[in-house]
């Protein structure tokens, strides 16, 4: 391109994000149910979260109100690798949650279909997290005219 009698050339050079890797968790989800179980409290979450698989990347967002009906809001992403047919690796690279950011999380996994996931989540203190999560079929557009 010429600027004022001045040319000038520009490159973008891209990097792959993702793997070329494919997954039966490729594609978007919402969670249905979240149990949590603490020194042998059973506590069910209410939570709106939605989490998203592909080509080695992943995505989630949240909302939840706290015990005084404060809406908290929650994203983060990051990379994951299969490890078996019952586990996977997420790698938080950013996250609202400071915390995470920089961990890798080990889940366990158990497809129920080809439209239905359960992960379980154990921590440090032994408290796990069961989350089951259904897959959002496409829509189809609707033209308004």
């Amino acid at each position: 391109m010429e600027i004022d009698s001045v040319k000038y050339q520009l490159t973008e050079v891209y990097e792959r994000a993702g793997t070329e890797q494919s997954s039966p968790l490729d594609g978007a989800w919402q969670l249905v149910s979240m149990v949590n179980i603490s020194k042998g409290d059973t506590t069910k979450v209410e939570i709106n979260q939605f989490k998203a698989y592909s080509a080695g990347g992943f995505i989630f967002g949240h909302t939840y109100r706290d015990s005084t009906k404060v809406l908290h809001t929650g994203i983060g992403f990051g990379t994951f690798e299969t490890v078996s047919d019952s586990k996977i690796k997420e790698n938080i690279k950013v996250s609202t949650y400071k915390t995470i950011v920089g961990e890798t999380v080990d889940i366990n996994i158990s497809l129920n279909g080809p439209d239905e996931f359960t992960q379980i989540i154990t921590a440090e203190d032994a408290s796990t997290s069961t989350e089951v999560y259904k897959r959002l079929k496409k829509q189809r557009a609707v033209n308004s005219q």
